[in-house]
């Protein structure tokens, strides 16, 4: 990532109050789940950045998908969701259920 990048993902944390650097619900308050949860995602992206904050806070474990250009994750994306675009999470548990934001 550039500094420009770096300074942006550093002002999006400030504005958003510093969301996502700590959980607010810690996992001895809720039950532990079956399976992870699972993110195709893009670091640069600030709609992942997004999803990556709220499984922050909520002290979710999941296993993350890098999609940028050139990984081998890119296609198992596509053939999911029908297109490459991230972010993109399944929920193993209920296998209907996956999300798209942006």
């Amino acid at each position: 990532m550039s500094y420009a990048d770096d300074l942006s993902s550093f002002a999006a944390t400030l504005i958003r109050l510093g969301r996502g650097i700590s959980p607010r619900i810690t996992a001895d308050k809720r039950p532990e789940p079956q399976q992870r949860l699972e993110v195709y995602d893009f670091e640069g992206c600030p709609y992942c950045r997004k999803v990556r904050e709220v499984l922050c806070e909520l002290d979710l474990d999941y296993f993350a998908h890098p999609v940028a250009k050139g990984s081998p994750h890119r296609k198992r994306l596509a053939e999911l969701g029908g297109k490459v675009q991230a972010p993109y999470l399944i929920d193993p548990q209920h296998r209907h259920a996956a999300l798209r934001v942006g």
